[in-house]
């Protein structure tokens, strides 16, 4: 009699997990269902609007450094034009070769060439290195350093709280957290407030 109470549990078990599992792949199906219906034109226009203002939001990064000065025009122009040449080398010499990196380990040959093929991994190195050796005590203004200072903690700049609390005061957990709006610690009145509120 036991046996048969243990059976029939581990059945009914299977069967609910075979449902669930069958009502997951439906719900997925219909989902991915929906994906593949979008055209190709439609994913083509939605990758160059995206990767575009992608690009555009890193290049809006440049606004607080000083455009005037002939290091960041350098490292700039220089970061941009091998990110371009350097990737189509290797992507030329890929068709020809199997990629310009030849050692005895396949993996190490994949990893290299795949790092180097890749335009803004390349632009990246680049002028990360480039930014990090060329003066960089003597142009700490011109990188924009003191801007992005304020930045580093969470309570140097009343912005940070605006852009990453959750909404609607979700995270003071009922009370305010800093006593005032939203958990912002400013004064009530006066000029601290003004300018703190003030973008």
């Amino acid at each position: 009699m036991q046996f048969e109470e243990k059976s029939n549990h581990n059945c009914s078990q299977c069967g609910l997990r075979f449902v669930q599992v069958e009502f997951a792949n439906v719900r997925a199906g219909k989902f991915g269902a929906v994906f593949a219906s979008i055209p190709f034109p439609i994913y083509a226009a939605l990758y160059c609007v995206l990767f575009g203002l992608v690009g555009s939001v890193g290049l809006s990064f440049l606004q607080f450094t000083n455009m005037n000065s002939i290091r960041n025009l350098t490292i700039i122009g220089l970061s941009f034009f091998l990110g371009i040449s350097i990737p189509q080398f290797f992507n030329e010499y890929q068709t020809f070769h199997r990629g310009l990196v030849h050692t005895n380990a396949g993996w190490f040959n994949a990893f290299l060439n795949t790092i180097f093929s890749s335009p803004p991994t390349v632009g990246l190195i680049v002028a990360v290195f480039l930014d990090n050796t060329i003066e960089v005590e003597k142009s700490k203004k011109d990188r924009g350093m003191p801007w992005w200072l304020k930045f580093r903690t969470f309570r140097g700049d009343n912005r940070n709280e605006e852009f990453y609390t959750l909404p609607f005061n979700l995270n003071s957990g009922g009370g305010d957290v800093g006593g005032g709006v939203n958990g912002c610690s400013c004064d009530s009145g006066g000029s601290n407030s003004e300018t703190s509120l003030s973008y």
